[in-house]
C-alpha cells in the first residue's frame, strides 16, 4: 500500500508519467492548471488539466453525478492530493494534452488540499515554425504565444449538443513575436 499524506509533494505519490489503466491504487499530488464544464446530452462533465512536479499534464474528468461533490475542492492554480480514481485511456482524436491517458473520478475518490509543491507556471511553449511546418500534431493542444491580430466579431453557434442552445466562437489570428 502507497502512504497518502497530505502535507508534502513526495509522500508516497505517482508521477502523473507512470499512470496507466494496469493498475488501481493510484494516488498523486499535482497543481489544477485549468478546468472548464462539458455539456453531455442531458448531463454534463467537469474536465481538468492537471500537472505534476515534473510538469507533465494529464486530463481529468468528474461525471455529472459527482461534481457537486468536488467543485468546492478543485480550484484553479492549487495543489491537491487525489487517491481512488480510474485510469482510462483517452477515446477522443483531440486532446488537451499529450498523455494518452486521463484520471477519471469515482465516488470514492480523495481530493485534499495540500502545501505548495512549485510556484513555476505549466506552461510549455511551442515555436510558430514547429506549428506552421506540421511538426506539431494539429490534434493535441499546445501552449504558444504571440500577438493576437485580425480579431472577428463573437458569433453563437446554435447546437442542439449544448445545454444552452449553442456556444459562442471567435476567430482572430496570432502573429509570432520573434
Amino acid at each position: 500500500m502507497i502512504p497518502f499524506t497530505s502535507d508534502s509533494c513526495d509522500g508516497g505519490y505517482f508521477d502523473i508519467a507512470s499512470l496507466n489503466p494496469n493498475m488501481g491504487e493510484w494516488s498523486v499530488s499535482v497543481k489544477i492548471l485549468n478546468c472548464w464544464s462539458v455539456s453531455r446530452g442531458s448531463g454534463r462533465e467537469l474536465n481538468m488539466i492537471l500537472g505534476d512536479k515534473h510538469f507533465t499534464q494529464i486530463q481529468a474528468v468528474v461525471r455529472d453525478e459527482l461534481i457537486d461533490n468536488y467543485l468546492s475542492r478543485l480550484i484553479v492554480d492549487e495543489w491537491v492530493s487525489i487517491k481512488n480514481f480510474d485510469v482510462s485511456r483517452v477515446n477522443s482524436i483531440l486532446r488537451p494534452v499529450p498523455h494518452r491517458f486521463k484520471i477519471v473520478f469515482r465516488s470514492d475518490t480523495l481530493v485534499q488540499s495540500i502545501n505548495m509543491c512549485s510556484s513555476t507556471t505549466y506552461f510549455n511553449l511551442t515555436e510558430f515554425v514547429s506549428i506552421l511546418s506540421g511538426i506539431v500534431n494539429p490534434n493535441i493542444c499546445v501552449d504558444v504565444v504571440g500577438k493576437v491580430v485580425n480579431v472577428r466579431e463573437l458569433v453563437f453557434v446554435p447546437s442542439v449538443e449544448h445545454s444552452q442552445g449553442g456556444y459562442f466562437e471567435m476567430y482572430f489570428g496570432l502573429r509570432d513575436t520573434e
